[in-house]
């Protein structure tokens, strides 16, 4: 099943949710009937949004293209704790120097919203590799103790 995850930065006071369900069908409303058979699941307990990693389809129905869009925007100025497997998913390969490797699927990773993007600090040991880095190869700057993706 195709879902997608997208993390914006806005300047409302609050997160905002969307989520958008596609199917394909013989036409319009067949489509939108299959799409309104998508069963996904997630929750909001105070401040804490816990996403489900896959959706169904409810009663018998079959598998007609569909796929869930979801886009959260959080407000800027604002920290998130974001598990490594989502963290992994939602930023690919821009949070690894802001994850250990050591550590489980279910560590938390702090992330924090700003007007140019979203932050994470990298790791003791990144920023040891990105100053022998710049050593060895004589780049002369300074070595920054954030990501911004």
């Amino acid at each position: 099943n195709n879902l997608s995850f997208e993390l914006k930065v806005t300047d409302a006071n609050a997160p905002i949710l969307s989520k958008t369900y596609v199917a394909r069908g013989r036409n319009f409303d067949q489509a939108l009937k299959n799409a309104q058979q998508i069963a996904y699941y997630y929750a909001q307990e105070d401040s804490v949004f816990t996403f489900d990693y896959q959706y169904g389809l409810k009663g018998a129905s079959l598998w007609r293209g569909q796929e869930v869009e979801l886009t959260l925007k959080i407000p800027v100025n604002s920290n998130l704790m974001i598990e490594k497997r989502m963290a992994k998913t939602l930023f690919r390969y821009e949070l690894d120097d802001c994850i250990d490797d050591d550590v489980n699927d279910s560590a938390l990773i702090k992330v924090r919203a700003t007007k140019e993007g979203f932050v994470c600090d990298k790791t003791i040991e990144a920023i040891e590799r990105q100053k022998k880095y710049n050593k060895e190869y004589d780049i002369d700057e300074q070595v920054s103790d954030t990501v911004l993706f």
